[in-house]
């Protein structure tokens, strides 16, 4: 089986949309028709050319940054409250401290 090339470009705006919007690695591939394992690939190598510890990106004007910031957070809420539910309901037992 061949390897698809493509375009610079399209790699670049999939890394953003995943990196900075708030849509994960699988549902931006699926919206430009890319397997998820490409896309996987083209962010870990992109986190790792740039030694990338954080999502920050240089010259990121400020309201870029609180948009990112803020899906940021939203996804991480998201993941809590997921995991939280399903400990929750695992146990049978409440996480809150009285």
């Amino acid at each position: 089986m061949a390897q698809r090339k493509y375009d610079e470009q399209l790699k670049k705006d999939i890394i953003d949309a995943v990196l900075i919007g708030n849509k994960s690695a699988a549902q931006v591939a699926r919206e430009h028709d890319v397997p998820d394992s490409a896309v996987y690939t083209w962010i870990r190598n992109y986190k790792e050319k740039n030694n990338m510890a954080r999502l920050a990106l240089k010259n990121e004007p400020p309201e870029q940054e609180i948009a990112r910031l803020k899906a940021e957070l939203y996804k991480a809420t998201q993941e809590r409250d997921t995991l939280k539910k399903a400990t929750v309901e695992s146990s049978g037992q409440c996480n809150t401290f009285v």
